[in-house]
């Protein structure tokens, strides 16, 4: 499923006292997606992981009872809180198929069976979990049945146009979202089997932080820094593949052009094109409204993919930019490849 689609059934399911497990690779954004759907639905959100856990965790301490015969269990952290919940909390167990199997049959009894001895658990606690897959090779066991059978299962797939949505609303650097929009293949290069050898590896979790490490660079080191920054975030392949891009972006003869003449020169490669669309969404944050529609005049004469990336960028800072000649024209000639990010409010 898409993260928009998680995103849209999961109220329900909470709401319904469901148990949902969202399951994908590493760094594709699962624990965000958790994060953002308690803000909608307005719930406090506690994130526990049971991967570093103790059967206790779920359970409480047994503390020996006065008579020196018996035991009863004590809450403690988590569960204190738990028991004493007023509104609804979200209980979020993050990385649960890396926790034990017996950690894992005490969090089950606390799930389903919302009692620890003479505790019950408020209604407003309700739960979800979240796990890599076992052929991800990242430490997880199998789950076990009795849990699997009782919760609802969402794989999480990683779409390059919903991440470019997410990327721009934050603040991911132009030039990440650039080169990804040119080589959207490369948004996830995860591959288990060599994942461990090479340390970084790309996933929208590394991008990410790609993005913010670019932004501490000192001034005047980007050239030299940049490549072995980018290569130890999200590898060596696509390390090389960003920096060189960003070179390219860089050398660009005045990128500022085409918001002064729409029949400006369209660079013939691809990669000089769509660095060059990078350049023009940040100049065009400050442009007149004259500047604007010569940029979609100027956007029409591109290609397909470089023209809506460019476009759609400048949208963003402004909504208006389409309310011209140029941009009415551009519109009808596109309609079909971005009728479904416009109606998101891209």
């Amino acid at each position: 499923m898409k993260p928009s689609e998680i995103v849209t059934v999961l109220p329900g399911l909470l709401r319904a006292n469901l148990v949902p497990i969202i399951w994908g690779p590493p760094g594709v954004g699962k624990t965000d997606l958790v994060g953002q759907v308690a803000k909608v639905l307005g719930w406090l959100l506690e994130i526990d992981h049971p991967s570093v856990a103790d059967p206790t965790d779920a359970k409480g301490l047994p503390m020996p009872d006065a008579d020196g015969i018996g035991a009863t269990f004590r809450p403690y952290g988590l569960l204190r809180r738990l028991l004493s919940a007023t509104s609804d909390t979200l209980v979020f167990l993050d990385d649960l198929g890396q926790a034990t199997a017996a950690v894992q049959a005490s969090y089950m009894q606390l799930i389903l069976g919302r009692r620890i001895g003479d505790h019950r658990l408020p209604d407003c606690v309700h739960f979800m979990a979240a796990s890599n897959r076992t052929e991800d090779r990242a430490g997880v066991g199998r789950a076990i049945t009795p849990l699997l059978n009782r919760a609802i299962h969402l794989d999480l797939d990683v779409d390059a146009q919903e991440w470019q949505r997410w990327a721009e609303r934050s603040n991911i650097s132009p030039e990440v979202r650039a080169y990804l929009s040119w080589k959207p293949s490369e948004l996830l290069g995860f591959d288990p089997k060599t994942a461990q050898a090479q340390r970084a590896f790309a996933t929208p979790r590394s991008w990410a932080m790609l993005s913010r490490a670019i932004s501490t660079l000192p001034q005047g080191t980007e050239g030299s820094l940049l490549h072995p920054i980018a290569i130890d975030t999200v590898g060596e392949g696509s390390g090389t593949g960003f920096s060189g891009f960003v070179k390219i972006m860089r050398a660009l003869p005045d990128p500022t052009r085409p918001l002064r003449d729409p029949s400006a020169p369209v660079p013939e490669d691809p990669a000089a094109l769509f660095a060059l669309a990078c350049s023009l969404i940040e100049q065009s944050k400050s442009a007149t409204p004259k500047q604007l529609e010569n940029l979609v005049g100027f956007a029409r004469r591109m290609s397909e993919e470089a023209s809506v990336f460019l476009v759609l960028g400048v949208k963003s800072s402004h909504p208006k930019c389409l309310d011209n000649e140029s941009g009415r024209a551009w519109v009808k000639e596109h309609r079909s490849l971005v009728l479904d990010a416009l109606t998101a409010g891209v």
